[in-house]
């Protein structure tokens, strides 16, 4: 039996998780497949900005986790000392791409994708999920990463907002942290 969806998002971390959170605010049915079970340690990436939790629509009083803020940096090097100012938070993967992803409100099931079939009206994955469109947050090296995605389809279809996809800062709901081969020709 075959499980139907509006939008399958491939991948539960940051990028996938603000897509189905935006998209499901769109109205739509959005099931997101991740190989591995959240909350699941994440050693990389500890760092977020003002601008980046601005474009995840978080306020930081509002984040239910600790937020350890900096006002300034210091770089040592050679024997000189630079103080820079800047204001960045630290966070904890763990905690931050489980809230991301339950804030989202999709449909999660852990769910290493092999295959993925191209059909008249959408996708095909693994026999097992269909849905119009697909959008990967995954790794871009996965071995489907060139199969034809497109958020920007996703997101008009669902009412919502598109940014341009040549700005520099781009909308990580729409994006995916995907940029080239994750759009298609018709995108571009």
């Amino acid at each position: 039996m075959t499980s139907e969806f509006d939008v399958i998002v491939v991948g539960g971390g940051p990028a996938g998780s603000t897509a189905a959170w935006k998209l499901r605010l769109g109205g739509m049915r959005v099931l997101v497949l991740d190989r591995e079970p959240f909350p699941r340690l994440k050693l990389c990436a500890g760092w977020v900005t003002p601008e980046a939790l601005k474009d995840l629509e978080i306020e930081p009083a509002d984040y239910p986790h600790r937020l350890l803020s900096f006002r300034r940096l210091h770089f040592h090097a050679w024997g000189l000392h630079l103080p820079a100012p800047c204001v960045q938070h630290s966070i904890r993967r763990l905690e931050f791409d489980a809230w991301l992803l339950a804030r989202s409100g999709a449909e999660v099931r852990q769910h290493a994708v092999s295959d993925i079939r191209e059909e008249r009206e959408g996708y095909l994955i693994d026999e097992r999920y269909r849905a119009r469109y697909l959008i990967a947050s995954n790794c871009p090296f996965a071995p489907f990463a060139l199969v034809i995605r497109c958020p920007v389809l996703a997101a008009v279809a669902a009412g919502l907002p598109v940014r341009s996809m040549t700005s520099a800062r781009r909308s990580p709901a729409l994006t995916a942290w995907n940029a080239g081969p994750a759009y298609c020709p018709r995108c571009r």
